[in-house]
């Protein structure tokens, strides 16, 4: 059977219909792709099929107004693990140290809502641990005065350092979560 015979699956449908009827310019225009678009509403397979789509640009960051975010960015928020691996797949294509608008990696997404398998992946991807937000503020600190021990733990492990700057408070408040 010749490729132009074949019937397409309802993922290809889907795609092309986004593609056809919401060229990328027209996405861009608003400030957001079809994979964010898919991933903020909830479509996981289709977000599935658009990663593996070498005509998705999985890199793109929305507009400064949106947060600056990527769709890794938005993989880690919502904690879709399998989205996140997938991305982490495409390492040519996506930017693992992207930071947002207030200078927050994926990483810093992820730990802050205490996705640790996410984490787990992003530091074998080679994620830094020892990015700094725009306040200064590091994942090891974060995880730790959110109460994400383990986290803290892992980040620790690889290679995260403790700032000189740390000081007790946030030794204080993780060990009052718990």
């Amino acid at each position: 059977m010749s490729g132009r015979n074949r019937v397409p699956k309802p993922a290809d449908r889907t795609i092309a219909f986004l593609i056809i009827h919401f060229p990328v310019c027209c996405w861009e225009q608003m400030g957001t792709t079809c994979l964010i678009w898919a991933l903020k509403h909830r479509y996981l397979e289709i977000a599935k099929n658009l990663i593996k789509c070498e005509d998705c640009d999985i890199s793109f960051t929305e507009n400064e107004f949106c947060g600056n975010w990527n769709a890794l960015q938005y993989a880690c928020c919502y904690g879709y693990e399998e989205i996140v691996d997938l991305l982490l797949k495409q390492k040519t294509r996506i930017s693992l140290n992207h930071k947002d608008v207030n200078g927050r990696t994926a990483l810093d997404i992820a730990k802050k809502r205490g996705h640790e398998k996410i984490v787990e992946l992003l530091l074998l991807a080679l994620a830094d641990p020892n990015s700094k937000d725009r306040w200064g503020g590091t994942p090891l600190q974060d995880a730790l005065s959110g109460g994400h021990i383990s986290t803290a733990y892992l980040l620790k492990a690889k290679g995260a350092e403790v700032p000189e700057s740390f000081g007790a408070g946030a030794v204080c408040e993780a060990a009052g979560k718990g």
